[in-house]
C-alpha cells in the first residue's frame, strides 16, 4: 500500500480576497521523518487569469519540490501529487521540479471566477515524493463586465398596498415585489424606469450597461452594513408608491462586502395608472391664491392638472414675474397628493430647464424658504415636503396652505424650523440664484373658481 493512500490531509481553505497561507506552526508537533519539510503558502496577487503564490519552507535552499494546480477540490492532496508525478496525468500543467525556500510563482492561464487548489510537496533527486502535501485554496477574480442571469431567481410585481411607514403611525402606499430564490446566493432588489435605464449609457454591450447601473445603484443606497442589507432565499420588497409605466426590476448579486457577484435577474414590469378617485378630482381646476408677504398683498391663479392619477398634480401659475423672459406656464410645479388623507403637499423639486440669451442652460428648482439666524434661507435639496394643502369646507371650494415644520441636525442638536414660503431657484454655469419673489408667505388661502 502506498504511503500516500493512508495519509490524512488537513485542507486549509482561504477566501478569495484574503491572504492565503498554510502555517506549519499550526501543525501538531511530531518527529520529523525522512527529512520532512514544512511548507507555508501565501497569495501575493490575484487577477482574472493569474495568481502569484509565495512558497516558503523550513528546509535548506537546495530542497526540491513540485506543485500542482487543479480545480479538483475534493480528492486527497497527496494522491493528486503522486498521480501527476508518477503517472503523468494531465492536470493542465507541466510538472517542474523547483528549489528555493522563498519562491514566488505565477500561475497563468487560469479561468476567471474559478476555485483552484494549489498543492506543493517535497521531492528528492531520485524523483521520490516525501513528507506531507501542503495545500491552499483560492478563487480567481471575475470579469467585472461579465454578468450571468441566475436561473434560480425570479421576481414579480404584487400590486399596491397600504402599510405603516417604519417607526411611525403614518399609513403609506407601497408597491410590493416578491423575490424568489432557489439558492443561497446573496442579492439586493433594484428597480429603474425603463426609459431612464435606456438613457443611462449609450453602449452596445448590455453587460457594460448593467455594470454601470448596478454600481451607481449600489452607491446611491448609502448602505453601512451589507451583511444586513443583502437578502438570501425568498423575500418581499416594498417601495413607496412608484409612478405608472414601464419599469425594469432586478435581483442583483451582491456579497456581504457590497461587491457585485456577477449574478442577476432582470424582469420587465408594467405598473398601471390608477383611475382617478373623486377625492383626487376635487383639487383639479383653477384656484385663486390670496396671501401676504411682509404685509404686501398677493393674489394670483393656480391651476391644478393631473400628472399621475391619485398621486401627483401639475400646478401652473406660480408667480415668476417673467424673470429672464421665462413664462411661468412653462415651469409647472408638481404637487403630491396623499390618497390616504386627501391632502396635497408642495414638494421641493427640479422643475425644468431653459436657455438664456447667451445660450447657457438654466436649471430651475422649486424650494421652500425658512428663517435662520435672522435671515431667510433655503435647503438646496429635492423631494422635501414644504407645505400641506387642506380643504377647509365641506363643498371643497376653500383650502389653506400651511408651511411644515422640520428639523436639522447641527452640532449634535436637533434644530426645529418651519417653511415660510416657496421660491424658484435658478442654477446656471455652476452658480445658483434665488430668482422669484412675489410668493405669499404661509399660511395663505385658496378659493376654487367656477369652471
Amino acid at each position: 500500500m502506498k504511503l500516500t493512500s493512508i495519509i490524512k490531509i488537513l485542507l486549509f481553505s482561504l477566501l478569495l480576497t484574503a491572504t492565503a497561507s498554510c502555517n506549519p506552526a499550526d501543525a501538531p508537533e511530531s518527529e520529523i521523518v525522512n527529512d520532512d519539510v514544512k511548507f507555508a503558502l501565501s497569495l501575493d496577487n490575484l487577477s482574472l487569469n493569474d495568481a502569484d503564490i509565495r512558497v516558503r519552507h523550513d528546509g535548506a535552499n537546495a530542497v526540491k519540490w513540485v506543485y500542482v494546480k487543479t480545480t479538483d477540490l475534493e480528492s486527497d492532496a497527496d494522491e493528486l501529487v503522486y498521480d501527476v508525478v508518477s503517472k503523468e496525468l494531465d492536470f493542465a500543467q507541466t510538472i517542474v521540479v523547483m528549489s528555493g525556500n522563498n519562491k514566488s510563482l505565477r500561475l497563468s492561464g487560469l479561468l476567471p471566477k474559478t476555485d483552484y487548489r494549489f498543492i506543493v510537496k517535497a521531492i528528492d533527486d531520485a524523483g521520490n515524493l516525501y513528507g506531507k502535501a501542503y495545500t491552499m485554496l483560492f478563487r480567481t477574480q471575475r470579469d467585472l463586465n461579465v454578468f450571468e442571469e441566475n436561473s434560480n431567481w425570479d421576481l414579480k410585481y404584487e400590486g399596491r398596498k397600504e402599510d405603516y411607514s417604519p417607526g411611525t403611525t403614518e399609513l403609506v402606499e407601497y408597491d410590493t415585489f416578491v423575490c424568489t430564490s432557489g439558492d443561497e446566493e446573496p442579492y439586493i432588489f433594484a428597480f429603474v424606469k425603463e426609459a431612464d435605464y435606456k438613457a443611462l449609457e449609450k453602449h452596445p454591450d448590455h453587460k457594460v450597461k448593467l455594470r454601470t447601473f448596478f454600481e451607481q445603484y449600489i452607491s446611491s443606497l448609502g448602505v453601512t452594513s451589507w451583511s444586513e442589507a443583502v437578502e438570501k432565499g425568498n423575500s418581499i420588497c416594498k417601495e413607496e408608491r412608484l409612478r405608472h409605466g414601464d419599469w425594469l426590476l432586478f435581483m442583483v448579486g451582491v456579497d456581504e462586502n457590497g461587491e457585485l457577484t456577477g449574478l442577476y435577474k432582470q424582469v420587465e414590469c408594467l405598473i398601471p395608472e390608477e383611475e382617478p378617485t373623486e377625492d383626487f378630482k376635487k383639487w383639479l381646476g383653477t384656484w385663486e391664491v390670496v396671501g401676504y408677504d411682509e404685509g404686501v398683498p398677493y393674489k394670483f391663479n393656480l391651476t391644478f392638472l393631473s400628472s399621475e392619477a391619485n398621486m401627483w398634480y401639475y400646478t401652473i401659475g406660480w408667480e415668476l414675474n417673467n424673470v429672464y423672459g421665462i413664462d411661468p406656464a412653462v415651469l409647472p410645479v408638481e404637487v403630491f397628493y396623499d390618497k390616504i388623507t386627501g391632502k396635497a403637499y408642495l414638494v421641493s423639486q427640479y422643475v425644468s430647464s431653459a436657455y438664456d440669451s447667451a445660450g447657457a442652460v438654466m436649471d430651475f428648482y422649486f424650494y421652500g424658504t425658512f428663517a435662520y439666524a435672522g435671515a431667510n434661507t433655503f435647503l438646496d435639496a429635492e423631494n422635501n415636503k414644504l407645505a400641506v394643502l387642506e380643504m377647509t369646507n365641506d363643498s371643497c371650494t376653500e383650502a389653506k396652505a400651511t408651511g411644515l415644520e422640520f428639523t436639522i441636525a447641527q452640532a449634535g442638536a436637533q434644530l426645529s424650523f418651519q417653511y415660510s414660503k416657496v421660491i424658484y431657484y435658478m442654477r446656471t454655469l455652476g452658480q445658483g440664484t434665488a430668482i422669484s419673489m412675489g410668493h405669499p408667505s404661509f399660511p395663505f388661502t385658496m378659493t376654487k373658481l367656477a369652471e
